[in-house]
């Protein structure tokens, strides 16, 4: 019906002007919980500089921990039940000045490193299983190919979530995938995928990031439902982590045999404010690249 990046007030206007109604879409009953002035506003592509990611991600963190204040537990549980990325739907109405910043920048600096990580959180959250998703995934995984210091097991994940993403908008396989991508940045890494270790992760409902970094593997997982981490347990074997609450299973994933071997701890904290758990663990050095 309308662009799902604009902010709640040109999507609410537009689909009133236009089709007549007013929306109450769980993005938008979440987004309608917080006074205006805490709503990111719409970012114009043609001022876009090199501070507009930095303030995107500024304002869509200030509005993701009024939600996660004000909002109703019964709100929290429905966000927490369809998966809905909420940062990621306060940096929508950034997306087109994203876009158009990742089209100036050099590749292999770390501004568009964090530039493309925040668009393809975005288009997870307010664009899934469009077009522009499926570019944006495939952008992120030219990007982080281009990235000085890059490790083998990002690369799979990054290349099976794009193959991931593509198939869900345009249906088709592999060779489809490969088939689109000719002569684009993403294509001489598209190979990874026929062979991703874990790809499950990046489908995993809750999870938002899975990062494989030079001395560590992170994880981060949203959970809405708890305000606190003694409402929740971590449970981990050499092969799958179990998160569970007071209410049930949260999340349940395979673990990539990357870890730093036997006896390697990880270290778990809890963001209140964001209702996000972190896991960091030591990664097995044999697997890094550069």
């Amino acid at each position: 019906y309308i662009p799902t990046y604009l902010g709640l007030k040109e999507r609410q206007s537009a689909l009133q002007e236009t089709y007549g109604f007013r929306c109450r879409c769980l993005r938008c009953r979440m987004e309608s919980s917080l006074p205006g002035h805490l709503l990111p506003p719409s970012v114009d592509p043609a001022e876009c500089s090199a501070s507009t990611a930095r303030a995107a991600l500024k304002a869509a963190l200030v509005a993701e921990r009024a939600v996660m204040q004000s909002a109703s537990e019964t709100l929290l549980r429905e966000l927490a039940a369809c998966g809905l990325r909420v940062r990621g739907c306060f940096l929508a109405p950034a997306f087109q000045a994203l876009s158009q910043r990742l089209a100036e920048l050099d590749w292999k600096g770390s501004e568009a490193s964090l530039v493309a990580e925040l668009m393809q959180e975005t288009a997870w959250a307010a664009l899934p299983g469009s077009p522009a998703h499926s570019y944006c995934s495939s952008c992120a995984l030219a990007v982080m190919a281009a990235q000085h210091h890059v490790c083998q097991n990002s690369l799979d994940i990054a290349a099976g979530r794009a193959l991931a993403v593509h198939s869900a908008c345009y249906g088709g396989g592999r060779d489809f995938w490969l088939h689109r991508l000719q002569g684009s940045p993403a294509e001489p890494y598209a190979a990874r995928a026929s062979h991703v270790e874990g790809v499950s992760l990046c489908k995993a409902p809750g999870l938002l990031c899975c990062r494989f970094e030079e001395a560590l593997i992170l994880l981060q997982v949203s959970i809405l439902e708890s305000d606190s981490i003694s409402a929740i347990n971590v449970f981990m074997s050499d092969s799958e982590l179990r998160v569970v609450s007071r209410l049930g299973d949260i999340l349940s994933i395979p673990l990539p045999g990357v870890l730093g071997g036997k006896g390697a701890e990880p270290a778990i904290s809890f963001d209140r404010c964001r209702r996000c758990l972190s896991i960091k663990w030591p990664r097995a050095q044999q697997h890094l690249i550069k």
